[in-house]
Parts: C-alpha cells; sequence; structure tokens
C-alpha cells in the first residue's frame, strides 16, 4: 500500500508539472482511498495478531490454572496459524459456541489443539486438492468437548495404536521419510490427562482422521 502511495504521488507530482487533468486528479484520489483502506485494514490485522501472539505468549509462561474463553483461544490459535494453513493451501472451518469457558490450564489447552492442527498440516494430506480442517468445540454437560476432524489421507491402523506413544514416529509411504520429534502426540495426552480429561482418536485410510478432546470442568 505504502509503495503504491509512493507511486501514485509521483504520478500526481509529474501530471502537475506538466498540466494535472481533471480525470488525472480523480483518479489519484480514487487510488489512495483504495491504498488507505488496504493498511488501515492490514494494520488491523497486524495488530490483532500480535495480541494474539502476545496471549498465547503469557498464557504458556503461566503455570496456573484459571477460567478462560475456549473461543478467544482458539481464535487467537487459529490466526497465528493462518499463514501456515494458507502455506499449505489447508482450509480451516471453526465452530466454537461464544460462551464457553474452561477451567484449567490455558496454555496447556492451546498446545493441546496446536499439536494436533500441526500434524494434520504435516502429515494429513501430501498436497492434496480440498484438504479441509474442522474445529469444534462445545460444552457437554460441564465438560468442554473440543473435536479436530479432517478429510486427509487417514491414519493406518498398525500407526494409530501408537501415536501417544512416546518418540512414536510414522513413516511417510512415498519417500519413506520420518517428520517430527515423536512426542507431539505424547505431550496432547499428558496435557489432556493434566485437565483430568480423555481424548480418542480415529481414522479411516483414504477418508480422514478425527481426534476428539474432552476436559473436566471443575
Amino acid at each position: 500500500a505504502l509503495s503504491n502511495q509512493r507511486a501514485l504521488l509521483e504520478k500526481l507530482v509529474k501530471n502537475k508539472k506538466e498540466g494535472l487533468t481533471k480525470s488525472a486528479f480523480e483518479h489519484y484520489i480514487e487510488q489512495t482511498q483504495q491504498s488507505l483502506h488496504q493498511a488501515q485494514h492490514n494494520n488491523q490485522r497486524a495488530i490483532e495478531l500480535v495480541h494474539s501472539f502476545k496471549r498465547l505468549t503469557f498464557e504458556r509462561a503461566n503455570n496456573e490454572q484459571m477460567h478462560f474463553s475456549v473461543k478467544q483461544h482458539l481464535n487467537d490459535l487459529c490466526k497465528s496459524m493462518k499463514g501456515l494453513l494458507h502455506k499449505n493451501n489447508i482450509y480451516l472451518k471453526v465452530h466454537v459456541h461464544e460462551e464457553l469457558s474452561l477451567f484449567g490450564f490455558a496454555g496447556a489447552f492451546s498446545q493441546i489443539v496446536q499439536i494436533i492442527l500441526s500434524n494434520a498440516i504435516d502429515h494429513a494430506f501430501d498436497g492434496m486438492a480440498g484438504a479441509r480442517i474442522e474445529l469444534i468445540g462445545e460444552q457437554r454437560n460441564n465438560d468442554i468437548v473440543v473435536r479436530v476432524i479432517d478429510n486427509g489421507k487417514g491414519i493406518k491402523p498398525d500407526d494409530l495404536e501408537h501415536i501417544f506413544e512416546k518418540f512414536y514416529r510414522v513413516k511417510n509411504d512415498e519417500n519413506h521419510q520420518i517428520k517430527g520429534s515423536g512426542l507431539g502426540l505424547y505431550l496432547v495426552k499428558y496435557f489432556v490427562e493434566l485437565h483430568k480429561g480423555e481424548i480418542e482418536v480415529s481414522s479411516e485410510l483414504g477418508s480422514g482422521t478425527k481426534f476428539v478432546i474432552k476436559l473436566i470442568n471443575e
């Protein structure tokens, strides 16, 4: 927006010296309004992203239990991962009830969801078209249930029964490479149990994977 505005101004100065027409001046005004609108919009997005990062960073450093908004934390997390999702052409749809709140470890909660989303980005799609992840948060009785569902290639049954084990890593079929440290989902299970919760995973080859996280709200 700034470089475009500079070019418009240089053109206006040049036209002034050579004879500024009404149409050229009106064009400058129109393009300037568009540039300012774009700059303001992107500036606001940057402000919101910085606030999201600050909240995530503060809460992950805080090891005390607290009441927090589930929707706010998931929104902050999704904003921080938006660039990565866009880079991999993955559409993320979020359904979270506005009033959901949880008493627990806010930083651990956001890491649970981040690790599962990151795993889906790294392993679920392999560049497939129409890649999609749904993130759903809802209240059941007094507990919070979060579901993360992707439409990717799925997880082999042999791997599925071991994915929460420490240092267990899934091998890529195409190039036989192994990605990650094998600690991500192990930590997810640890953080879920920290909230006295449960996590389940189901998957079907060629149809995708679903994680269901139930967190006790005390």
